[in-house]
């Protein structure tokens, strides 16, 4: 295979030249963020908190107190460290603290501080003892048997604070610089009566909202080259990633990737991002970026493969388990091609309290990602006969861990997910289909690979069931 120009690369890469495609507000989202990890400028700020009495949970100052703090700077040595990381601090929270349409307002409005426990927000931010490795997020969950997450016993242990932290309502763009605001109500889920076009409304200059047919969603589902999958804005991981492989998705053509990608298709605020700090997260190899759908299961195209590197692809997995108990998952998963016509493989994580909490669910925060308690596997088996037959497992994130074997409604009840129907709207009738993975690759060459099952045809044409 040919290697890529360097032309194609953004700077974020080795070698490259282009423009990464990014905001200009992710730049400085990810600067400050990257500031923040600094820890001179930890103490300059504790230091000015407590001199000026800022209550210490507080992450952007009032207007006063920036001023107190940069007058304070007016008498120090112009040379002294303290200034200079006394300033670095002011000048962040000057930038936060900018008009209602700068970057602080829409990331961090003014009730930022209110603690809530049913209000989180990943991308917030933390009080970190170094790149985040403290931070917690605590999802209280009816205790008692009706829980809707079961326990997936986890046995490790954890010496990280149980304590809830503070986490921070971010407020919606909401087109800021624009003249029109777009809000989601569920119209289609209504009976309309009666629709008329209407006359345009807006006047010069004037800032409005307008209605239009949506939902709000918690999660995105999207198609890649040879995986779908469904993103969890909350988690910043994938729900799900679904596959569909055979002896010719597994076909070994493409390089593997050592490099990492931000997903376009994901909102900006909800996108996982590859910077500085998140990297040292996963420098110390306790964390790796697991895949979801591996890499060697898509070798079939280098743009295949390429998306399996997608950051919305990946999780942080402990490093032991990524090197073997989940990879002997994955190795258990390709060997079905011997016996199976197709095999169709949902992967995905948990987050499950523990047996000695069964009423709260607790999770870290690394490189901008939740850190699932545990992985699932569902396995659907096309035998070469026709019929079909299931497998799931879960394994724990944790070191030196083997993968377990589940029935279908564990991982239903673990994850939350409803993957089949006992009496579902469908016909008494079968069709044939065949999907076509399609990738065009660098070099412009099309590659595409077919896989032809039988489905269930749904009476309403919108559900599809094995």
């Amino acid at each position: 295979m040919s290697k890529r120009k360097t032309s194609d690369l953004d700077t974020t890469r080795k070698g490259g030249r282009a423009p990464p495609e990014v905001s200009l507000d992710h730049v400085l989202k990810d600067l400050l963020e990257y500031f923040k990890g600094f820890k001179g400028l930890r103490d300059a700020e504790n230091e000015i908190k407590k001199k000026y009495n800022i209550d210490k949970n507080t992450t952007v100052w009032n207007e006063d107190d920036v001023k107190k703090a940069w007058g304070k700077t007016k008498r120090m040595d112009k040379y002294s460290r303290r200034r200079k990381t006394w300033s670095l601090a002011i000048i962040l929270q000057a930038m936060y603290d900018r008009a209602d349409n700068s970057f602080g307002k829409r990331y961090f409005p003014e009730d930022y501080t209110k603690d809530d426990d049913s209000i989180m927000f990943l991308d917030a931010p933390q009080k970190r003892k170094k790149f985040g490795s403290n931070v917690r997020i605590n999802v209280v969950a009816n205790a008692g048997a009706e829980s809707q997450h079961s326990t997936c016993e986890n046995k490790e242990s954890t010496n990280d604070n149980e304590g809830t932290n503070n986490y921070y309502l971010r407020s919606s763009k909401g087109n800021a610089d624009s003249q029109t605001g777009y809000i989601r109500i569920p119209l289609s889920f209504m009976d309309v009566s009666n629709r008329t076009i209407c006359p345009q409304t807006q006047q010069a200059g004037q800032k409005m909202y307008k209605l239009i047919d949506g939902v709000p969603s918690l999660t995105q589902t999207m198609k890649k080259t040879s995986y779908v999958m469904q993103y969890d804005n909350r988690t910043r991981n994938a729900a799900w990633v679904f596959e569909i492989l055979n002896k010719k998705t597994l076909e070994r053509v493409a390089e593997h990737s050592t490099n990492f990608f931000q997903d376009s298709m994901i909102h900006e605020y909800f996108r996982a991002i590859n910077n500085t700090r998140s990297n040292e997260e996963y420098r110390n190899g306790q964390y790796h970026r697991g895949h979801l759908a591996a890499a060697a299961n898509h070798k079939w195209s280098q743009k295949a493969t390429d998306d399996t590197f997608l950051l919305s692809n990946r999780a942080p997995q402990k490093g032991d388990l990524n090197k073997s108990g989940w990879k002997n998952l994955e190795e258990k998963c390709r060997e079905y091609t011997t016996t199976c016509r197709n095999f169709y493989v949902y992967s995905g994580p948990l987050y499950c309290p523990t047996e000695r909490n069964v009423s709260k669910i607790t999770y870290r925060i690394v490189g901008d990602k939740a850190v699932p308690s545990h992985f699932f596997k569902v396995i659907i088996l096309e035998k070469n006969d026709g019929t079909l037959d299931v497998e799931c497992y879960t394994v724990a994130n944790a070191d030196n861990q083997p993968y377990k074997t589940r029935k279908l409604y564990e991982i239903e009840r673990m994850s939350g997910l409803v993957f089949s129907e006992k009496s579902p709207s469908v016909s008494n009738e079968e069709e044939r289909v065949t999907v076509r993975w399609k990738a065009e690759e660098k070099t412009s060459e099309m590659n595409s690979v077919d896989t032809t099952f039988t489905i269930t045809r749904s009476q309403d044409s919108k559900e599809q069931v094995f």
